[in-house]
């Protein structure tokens, strides 16, 4: 079967944000070929991959952007944030710098996607969870900042796959929830429109049928008077 678009429920563009060096193109190869590379080279500019799910019975297409964490790349990377329907903000767990720059991160999106007419969803990602002893980032401060930003947290570990396909789940699960709440909520409003509207038109032939009767009352009582 040829993979077009039309063989698709949803088709979501995700972007992969955070400093060089937290892990972002380890997390996507791990996601989209099951691959690690311990000398992973950092990304310049951006790079793309792309993955097929099933989420809710529904037929996902996610065409995913990893951007470059060099300051120097800020104005491509900004670029791909137009349009997005998911992010990811990813620090080192082992580099306290990486997660003090993730408000930075949040809010160049923000400022970019801001007049976006997609739904966009955001998950925070601590990766290199694996490495305990080096640990620079406690769990608690990280769901705290999780919370403030409005998203939720997961840590994850490229190299031993921890949690890398559920933190691409999870957000494509919240996008499409959201989506078919949305559309929900479009299709009530359409209906009790719908049914109002009926309700007018009821009311409107009730009265006519009212005053047909009281004039036919009327012209009874004016002949049978005398």
């Amino acid at each position: 079967m040829l993979d077009t678009n039309y063989n698709y429920d949803y088709i979501f563009k995700l972007c992969v944000v955070g400093d060089s060096g937290v892990g972002k193109s380890s997390m996507l190869l791990r996601f989209s070929d099951n691959t690690f590379i311990e000398n992973q080279y950092s990304t310049i500019g951006v790079d793309f991959k792309q993955k097929s799910l099933k989420i809710n019975d529904n037929n996902v297409k996610l065409s995913i952007w990893d951007t470059a964490g060099q300051d120097r790349f800020n104005f491509i990377t900004r670029a791909y944030y137009k349009g997005c329907n998911g992010v990811l903000f990813v620090f080192d767990t082992t580099n306290r710098q990486s997660f003090l720059n993730i408000q930075k991160w949040f809010d160049q999106v923000q400022e970019t996607a801001q007049n976006s007419i997609n739904q966009v969803e955001f998950l925070l990602v601590g990766n290199k969870a694996d490495m305990y002893e080096e640990r620079r980032v406690p769990k608690q401060e990280a769901e705290e900042l999780a919370q403030l930003l409005n998203c939720k947290y997961i840590e994850t570990s490229a190299k031993n796959g921890q949690n890398i396909d559920k933190s691409f789940i999870n957000l494509c699960t919240n996008l499409v929830s959201t989506i078919e709440m949305i559309k929900g909520k479009k299709k009530k409003d359409k209906n009790n429109k719908n049914d109002e509207q009926q309700n007018q038109k009821n009311s409107h032939k009730l009265k006519i049928k009212t005053g047909d009767l009281n004039d036919k009352q009327n012209q009874k009582n004016n002949s049978t008077c005398c």
